[in-house]
């Protein structure tokens, strides 16, 4: 039975997970709790691929210096709530992107947990205990096929899932295999850890780094978004350890960098997506079917003042789920709040999020829709 990954089922492991270390585990739990996926949310076929793309190049790290290096963020302050959530340090000087042409979506879509033709092939019985930045984990052989494969994709320069792989569909949209993004990072820091030659072993760490800033593209899931920066932490653990067996206290500060901006970047995901759970646990179904939202006007007022000041689009379409279950079910001043915010969002410059605005506007909020979302809330 193929699997289906949903934003709101996606987020809440996102919100459970945000403030440990790794977020795999209990991810892989949500992973097989739901049946077949709605066919609307599958875009069309995606179209052929070579077993290998055509030769990327990859540029080395740029030169960093202490000049190059930033003062550290103040995450914590209150000015800097909806700060956007970017790294201080270009990733430049630590795993640049290469220059392939292809959308290295298309190869990922491939193992995804809906209807991925490769899904069957199981990679993860071959996985075996590797210690991985310190941990224990199960990750592929260095020489496995899979991660051999995977190499020259996570080359290319994009990577883009939405709408290129899948239609955005609210509460039902599918999401990749994160999953198999985060054995792919982890595979490769191990094969790092284990290389005599040093530089093949940077290699490595680089490109699990390469791999979450190609998934840190889309901006359309959180949950996608929290597994990209787990393969950069992956990755810029490894070469801070590597920058401290060389001695080389410039690169151990801008990996240090890297590692506290993802650690305040998981924490500002669990605190934002809070906003949405206070309306989402007014849903309650009626004793003849049916259902109803019971919330306070504050509750959300607070929704769309956050809707309005995220500057993430992924936040945003967070929240205009919610605000949608608003807009068709709450009071009448309820839903006055909440259509404001969606209809400011369909005249916005963001195609990508104006086009679900309107969907969100016009369609009307099924009961299956509202179960899922509720029954998600209560997990």
């Amino acid at each position: 039975m193929s699997r289906p990954r949903t934003i709101r089922r996606a987020l809440s492991v996102s919100v459970a997970t945000a403030l440990v270390v790794f977020l795999a585990g209990s991810l892989a739990v949500r992973v097989t709790a739901r049946g077949e996926v709605e066919p609307a949310a599958v875009a069309s076929s995606v179209p052929a691929l070579p077993p290998v793309p055509a030769a990327a190049t990859v540029p080395p790290p740029l030169p960093l210096s202490v000049d190059d290096l930033p003062t550290p963020f103040c995450w914590g302050c209150a000015r800097n709530a909806y700060r956007p959530a970017e790294f201080q340090i270009d990733l430049d000087y630590l795993a640049p992107l290469g220059d392939g042409p292809v959308n290295a979506a298309l190869w990922f879509r491939r193992f995804a947990y809906s209807d991925g033709a490769r899904l069957p092939e199981n990679y993860a019985a071959r996985r075996v205990g590797r210690e991985v930045n310190g941990r224990m984990s199960k990750a592929l052989a260095g020489n496995d096929p899979l991660l051999l494969q995977a190499e020259p994709w996570v080359d290319q320069a994009r990577c883009s899932f939405y709408p290129d792989v899948w239609k955005f569909t609210g509460i039902a949209t599918s999401i990749p295999n994160l999953l198999f993004a985060i054995d792919l990072a982890r595979s490769w820091v191990a094969r790092g850890d284990l290389a005599e030659d040093r530089a093949l072993a940077r290699e490595d760490y680089r490109r699990a780094i390469r791999l979450g800033r190609l998934l840190l593209q889309d901006d359309v899931t959180i949950i996608q978004d929290l597994v990209a920066i787990a393969c950069i932490r992956l990755g810029a653990e490894a070469l801070y350890e590597e920058a401290r067996r060389e001695r080389d206290p410039v690169m151990m500060v801008a990996t240090s960098l890297v590692l506290a901006d993802v650690d305040a970047m998981r924490h500002m995901a669990a605190r934002r997506t809070t906003v949405s759970e206070g309306v989402l646990r007014g849903l309650s179904r009626g004793w003849l079917g049916g259902w109803s939202l019971e919330v306070s006007d504050e509750d959300v007022e607070a929704l769309a003042d956050h809707a309005r000041k995220a500057s993430e689009r992924r936040y945003r379409l967070e929240a205009l789920i919610v605000l949608r279950l608003a807009h068709h079910l709450g009071t009448a001043s309820q839903r006055q709040a909440a259509g404001d915010v969606l209809r400011e969002f369909a005249a916005g410059e963001d195609d990508f999020l104006a086009e679900a605005a309107r969907s969100a506007l016009e369609e009307p909020v099924t009961d299956a829709e509202v179960a899922m979302q509720s029954e998600d809330q209560g997990s």
